[in-house]
């Protein structure tokens, strides 16, 4: 399957099915997880830790990022989460396509028209970590619950 991760004006991600574009069924806290992925070519696990789950004590960090892991494998399918060695972790960009990288290219490029068609707002706008340490979209609601 094909992926596409939206994170300009929300956050969504979708699959190619039949030729058109469904939304995947993926939760706050993977959905996080995967925006982070997608920032950067590899991320260290402690990295990552960092970023998400900053106040959590390490072991309930680490079991956080595994059950997230779990979860994108199983709703996304095997190989899109890349590993390297025990510590880094990244994405198959063969298969997961995001409007921030396409957005960026096209401003390199100067192809303004196409860089427009793939902004719809701010960067992850109305994704918002509670009080309770979880991920929400406040607004558009840009996942569904499988």
């Amino acid at each position: 399957n094909m992926w596409r991760l939206r994170l300009l004006g929300g956050i969504q991600v979708d699959v190619q099915k039949e030729g058109a574009w469904r939304p995947g069924p993926v939760q706050p806290r993977p959905l996080a997880l995967l925006a982070c992925l997608a920032m950067s070519e590899l991320q260290t696990r402690d990295s990552i830790l960092g970023l998400l789950w900053p106040d959590r004590p390490e072991r309930l960090a680490r079991l956080a990022l595994r059950q997230s892991l779990h979860h994108l494998t199983e709703r996304l399918g095997p190989g899109l989460i890349v590993r390297r060695g025990r510590q880094r972790l990244g994405l198959d960009r063969e298969r997961l396509a995001c409007d921030v990288h396409r957005f960026e290219e096209a401003l390199r490029e100067d192809r303004l028209r196409d860089a427009l068609a793939d902004y719809r707002g701010d960067f992850l706008e109305g994704f918002v970590l509670t009080p309770t340490g979880d991920f929400a979209v406040i607004g558009k609601m840009a996942w569904r619950r499988p």
